[in-house]
C-alpha cells in the first residue's frame, strides 16, 4: 500500500511542476517561481540586477549590496489546495561581499490514508518539501558580479523522506549605463544524498544551464526580459498521446516551436513612480498544459508592484490551465529605513 501511495504522490508532484520535462527528475518544486514578480514575468527571469531580494533565488549572482538589510516574504495560493512560500534576508559586509539566507517550501496538503485492508480512510498524511538557501556574491569589477547558493533540500512524502545537497553558480554582466544585464547560470549542481526508501537508486535532480538577458529601453519606461532554459536538452516537450502515456515529441516537430520552448519572456512597464506593471509568457507551459480546442490564455502571466511608505508590495498571476491560475503575493522591506543600523 505504501508503494502505491508513494507513486500517487510522485505523479501529483510531477503534474504540478512548473515545466513538465517528462517527470524524469526529483525536487521539481525548485522550479516553481518564488515571488509575485517572477510569476508575473513568466516564471523564471535570471538577469534582473536591482534591489529585489526575491531575485537571488533564481540566480545568486543577482545578490548585491543594494539588497543590504532587505527582508522579503512570499506566499502562493497555488493549484489544487497546494501552498508554498519563500522568505529571505540579505546583508552586506564591507570587503567581504553580500550574504543571504532563504527558505523555499511547498505544502501539498493533507491526503486521506487508506491501508490496504481498510475500506475507508483511517487518517491523513502530508507531503512537504523544503530548500534552505545560503547565498553569497561578490562584485568582481564594476561590470561583473559572481554568486553561489548552497541548497540543502529536504523532501517528506508520507513516510518517505529524501535529502539532497545542490549548488547554484551564476555570473552577471552589467553594462556601464545599467540598461543591459546578461547572466549565465548553472543550476542545481549536486544530487540526492539519501533516497526515499532503503535500497533505492539515487535519482536525477533538475540540473540546468540557463542564459538570461534584460534590457531597459533608453527613451521609454519599459524593461524587456528573456531567459533561455533547459539548454542541456534540445527536445524538451512531452505530449499526451491517445494511449495516455507521456512520450517525447518526435524530432520532425516544428524547429521554431522547439526553439521557443526554451524561452520565457517578460516585460516591465513603469507608468508612474513607485508603480510597475508586469507581463510574461511561457511558451512551454502553453504547449504542454493548454487544451487543443480551448487554448485560452494558458502560458500568459501578469502582475503589478507598488511601494507604500517603506513597503514594496507585489501581486502576480500565472495561467497554468483552463481550470485555474496561481496567485502570488510578495512583500519586501529595507529594514535600514526603520532603524539606524549601520553596515559593519
Amino acid at each position: 500500500m505504501k508503494q502505491y501511495v508513494f507513486t500517487i504522490i510522485i505523479v501529483l508532484i510531477t503534474l504540478t511542476s512548473n515545466a513538465q520535462i517528462g517527470g524524469d527528475r526529483i525536487y521539481r518544486f525548485l522550479d516553481l517561481p518564488n515571488s509575485a514578480r517572477q510569476a508575473a514575468l513568466g516564471g523564471n527571469q535570471i538577469a534582473v540586477f536591482d534591489d529585489d531580494p526575491d531575485m537571488i533565488y533564481h540566480n545568486p549572482s543577482l545578490l548585491n549590496e543594494l539588497m543590504h538589510n532587505h527582508l522579503a516574504f512570499n506566499y502562493v495560493n497555488y493549484l489544487s489546495d497546494i501552498m508554498y512560500g519563500y522568505a529571505a534576508y540579505c546583508r552586506t559586509y564591507n570587503n567581504a561581499g553580500t550574504f543571504a539566507l532563504g527558505i523555499h517550501y511547498v505544502d501539498y496538503g493533507d491526503f486521506p490514508y487508506v491501508p490496504e485492508e481498510a475500506t475507508a480512510p483511517i487518517g491523513t498524511f502530508t507531503a512537504k518539501e523544503y530548500s534552505f538557501n545560503i547565498s553569497y556574491s561578490r562584485l568582481i569589477n564594476s561590470n561583473f558580479n559572481a554568486g553561489a547558493t548552497l541548497k540543502p533540500v529536504f523532501s517528506s512524502l508520507e513516510t518517505y523522506k529524501s535529502f539532497g545537497l545542490l549548488l547554484d553558480l551564476g555570473a552577471t554582466y552589467i553594462s556601464n549605463n545599467k540598461n543591459l544585464t546578461t547572466s549565465l547560470l548553472f543550476k542545481n549542481i549536486g544530487g540526492q544524498i539519501t533516497t526515499y526508501y532503503e535500497g533505492a537508486e539515487r535519482e536525477d535532480v533538475p540540473f540546468d544551464i540557463q542564459l538570461g538577458l534584460t534590457y531597459k529601453l533608453k527613451h521609454a519606461p519599459i524593461r524587456l526580459l528573456a531567459t533561455a532554459q533547459h539548454l542541456t536538452d534540445w527536445n524538451i516537450r512531452y505530449e499526451k498521446q491517445s494511449t495516455d502515456e507521456l512520450t517525447q515529441e518526435s524530432s520532425s516537430g516544428n524547429l521554431i516551436d522547439k526553439a521557443f520552448n526554451h524561452f520565457t519572456v517578460g516585460a516591465e512597464l513603469f507608468p508612474i513612480r513607485n508603480f510597475t506593471i508586469r507581463l510574461g509568457y511561457n511558451h512551454l507551459r502553453k504547449k504542454e498544459l493548454s487544451l487543443e480546442d480551448m487554448p485560452s490564455t494558458v502560458g500568459l502571466s501578469w502582475g503589478f508592484g507598488f511601494k507604500i511608505s517603506k513597503f514594496n508590495l507585489s501581486y502576480g498571476s500565472a495561467k497554468y490551465h483552463l481550470a485555474g491560475a496561481s496567485n502570488h503575493f510578495s512583500i519586501s522591506v529595507n529594514l535600514s529605513e526603520f532603524s539606524s543600523m549601520s553596515r559593519r
